[in-house]
């Protein structure tokens, strides 16, 4: 089967300025339009942005691009991840601040609804049930089609589902994390994001690459700290074991997600690696593989 039905565009590769959330693709020579009107052609219908890429950067270029073709596309993006005036990151899901951010984001997507609205993450001192209902009603008025949460955990999503059995989850999910869809209905909206781990499984990130400036894995704390230096020495020992490729892991990795009923989002530096991705067909991933992951 092809993958590129699949597949989720992953919008913070739409960011050219360096702000906000941003892996490096601020790099790229590719202008944003071209990225888009390259992944329509491949076939690509789905597309993920949040406030937080390019602090409403990449909503905007998705803007310009759907305005023509709106039905064709599955627009996602998020809310409760925001900035202070400052620049500075703002994490809040109290209702009101939700529901401004989507009037900010249906205004900078050009659009009078969004397809997935989603909590970017879950804030412990505001309880999921509020903002929740803050977007059911969205759900009702008709500027929003889906709703969901993000990166959350099981005691949250019991609670919104007593609102609603309907719920759409995106969180991180590649062969270092296996378990995020665990409690998530089979029948649910899934979206996997760091498919390729940002870059470990992919060949991007080796254990000695240096980031640039602009790129937010060279400064954020949960990149830092983050045990990526451990999973690159780990890949490279997996793939001297099986004489796999990068190419092979990209591919397992892509069909992992699949065969597990979850949508990867990938973001992309080049038009090359993304028509590289969308050219690959889903394949068995090997057992022994995946227990070497799990050591």
């Amino acid at each position: 089967m092809s993958i590129h039905s699949k597949l989720i565009f992953g919008g913070a590769s739409l960011v050219r300025k360096g702000k906000g959330y941003v892996l490096g693709s601020a790099q790229s020579s590719t202008s944003a339009q071209e990225f888009l009107e390259r992944s329509l052609e491949l076939g690509i219908r789905l597309y993920d942005v949040a406030p937080i890429y390019g602090l409403g950067e990449a909503e905007t270029e998705l803007g310009k691009f759907i305005k023509k073709r709106r039905e064709e596309l599955h627009v996602i993006t998020k809310g409760g991840v925001g900035w202070h005036p400052s620049m500075r990151v703002n994490m809040s899901n109290d209702p009101v601040h939700i529901q401004s951010m989507l009037e900010d984001s249906l205004r900078r997507l050009n659009t009078d609804y969004i397809d997935t609205y989603l909590l970017h993450w879950p804030d412990a001192k505001v309880d999921v049930r509020y903002p929740l209902e803050t977007l059911l009603k969205a759900k009702t008025s008709g500027k929003v089609l889906n709703v969901g949460l993000g990166n959350s955990h099981q005691a949250d999503f019991e609670k919104a589902l007593e609102l609603t059995d309907d719920l759409s989850f995106q969180s991180e999910f590649n062969f270092f994390n296996q378990h995020s869809f665990d409690f998530t209905p089979p029948d649910s909206f899934k979206m996997g994001w760091a498919t390729f781990a940002k870059g470990v499984l992919s060949g991007s990130v080796l254990e000695d690459r240096q980031f640039d400036p602009n790129d937010a894995r060279s400064y954020a704390i949960w990149w830092k700290k983050g045990p990526w230096k451990e999973q690159a020495r780990r890949v490279q020992e997996i793939l001297e074991k099986f004489s796999f490729s990068f190419s092979d892991l990209k591919k397992f990795s892509l069909s992992k997600s699949i065969s597990e009923g979850v949508h990867p989002i990938v973001g992309v530096s080049s038009l090359s690696q993304l028509e590289e991705l969308v050219a690959i067909e889903c394949t068995n991933v090997p057992e022994e593989l995946e227990r070497e992951f799990r050591l």
